[in-house]
């Protein structure tokens, strides 16, 4: 088990299922060492390689492994992903803001969209402003 968010979806879906003694008995079995915590990257080569029956980690991080195993997406009521929020800033010290510029608009449109979307990592539509927007991005 890595992280809490990952226990706390495994109670989630345990629970789900009707089967609460699931969870326990999968966090039971875990491999848990904080001297060597497990990444993303370490869980879906070990499931690839089959030296683990399975992992959780989001689908973001599996897209680039779909080739070499099987993806499970969850239900929404399981799914933790919906807390978290990425972010794009041009910062006040980038060296080429224009470059900046462009990228975020690549982001915003809708091809952007779509890349996103395809790689497991939906889009706030519409954004989400905030703070000393660059007014070429308003």
């Amino acid at each position: 088990m890595a992280t809490k968010r990952t226990v706390d979806f495994v109670w989630n879906v345990s629970t789900l299922e009707g089967k609460p003694d699931l969870a326990q008995g999968i966090i039971g079995k875990a491999t848990v060492d904080p001297a060597k915590p497990r990444t993303v990257p370490m869980t879906i080569q070990e499931v690839v390689s089959g030296s683990a029956d399975a992992g959780v980690v989001y689908f973001s991080a599996a897209v680039d492994a779909k080739d070499k195993l099987e993806i499970l997406r969850f239900p929404a009521m399981v799914n933790l992903s919906s807390e978290i929020r990425n972010a794009a800033t041009v910062p006040g010290t980038a060296k080429e803001p224009g470059t900046a510029i462009k990228f975020i608009r690549l982001i915003l449109s809708d091809e952007g969209k779509s890349l996103l979307e395809a790689t497991g990592q939906p889009p706030v539509a519409p954004p989400i402003l905030n703070g000393n927007v660059p007014a070429e991005l308003k």
